[in-house]
């Protein structure tokens, strides 16, 4: 059973589904049925860690700061990385409008920023790590919500990737969090001279599959043949392909344990949530 979080179960069962049931047919499973999809969806990533110390669900794939929570909650293990829109490694970004001037972190004092989802490592964790560490004060208030006070920084969530840079153009808000990957689909890979990156992160592994605590080693053995061997045959390319465009799954080199120790020293400001 494959898991993924989402606040749009719909169509995250639409995404998911063609990976689960190549899943299925190679290992010999039952087939997924509309009724099992052989995808489950949660809204958050402290139920999906549940169903991965229960045993519902047997692979998590997400970037890397939901899938470090999920491990640190359930004892899930990382073991495989996934190249996602042809891409293995990505930067967070917060992108300012450029005729405001503003050349540090500090200068978002007083002004709204628009994070994507509370489960975004590029949009959110990374972005607010950053502002944290920059000694800032962050404090959620709704879109369109009363001014933000002098001493801190405003912020709300779009739920959708396309919408924060149309909302900074318009003024809507003052800054918007999001990944390198987004702003060139957005942007068509084009430069656009109204905006300005205020902020990056450094590059970091783009998507993570971790796996139960208590799967049979056997069991982990076939899904891992299935997985690294897809992008070597015709079917395997094409499930890839409509799995958000993945060019493949990959071994970690140093291992998946170690793939995760950079990225806890930049979230040092919000451990203690990611304990939560």
């Amino acid at each position: 059973m494959l898991g993924s979080v989402s606040t749009t179960p719909s169509r995250e069962i639409q995404v998911f589904g063609p990976l689960a049931a190549h899943l299925a047919r190679r290992l010999g499973d039952p087939p997924t049925t509309s009724a099992n999809p052989g995808v489950i969806v949660t809204g958050s990533v402290g139920e999906m860690a549940e169903l991965l110390r229960s045993g519902r669900v047997d692979l998590y794939i997400d970037s890397l700061l939901p899938v470090l929570r999920a491990c640190t909650l359930s004892g899930a293990r990382p073991f495989l990385r996934r190249w996602k829109n042809g891409a293995n490694e990505y930067q967070g970004l917060i992108v300012v409008r450029a005729k405001d001037e503003m050349h540090a972190l500090q200068d978002l004092r007083g002004r709204r920023i628009a994070f994507e989802s509370s489960f975004s490592t590029s949009a959110y964790y990374l972005p607010k790590a950053a502002l944290l560490g920059a000694g800032l004060r962050l404090r959620e208030h709704p879109a369109g919500g009363a001014a933000v006070a002098g001493d801190e920084v405003g912020y709300f969530f779009t739920s959708n990737e396309d919408s924060g840079l149309p909302w900074l153009l318009r003024g809507k808000v003052d800054a918007v969090a999001l990944s390198t990957d987004d702003l060139q689909r957005v942007t068509k890979g084009q430069a656009d001279p109204r905006l300005q990156i205020l902020w990056r992160s450094p590059s970091f592994v783009r998507h993570v599959v971790a796996r139960r605590p208590d799967l049979a080693e056997e069991r982990l053995a076939a899904i891992e043949r299935v997985l690294l061997t897809m992008d070597q045959d015709e079917e395997g390319r094409h499930v890839l392909a409509r799995f958000e465009r993945t060019t493949r799954f990959e071994r970690f080199q140093d291992g998946g344990e170690r793939a995760l120790d950079p990225i806890r020293e930049l979230l040092a400001p919000i451990l203690d949530e990611l304990q939560k």
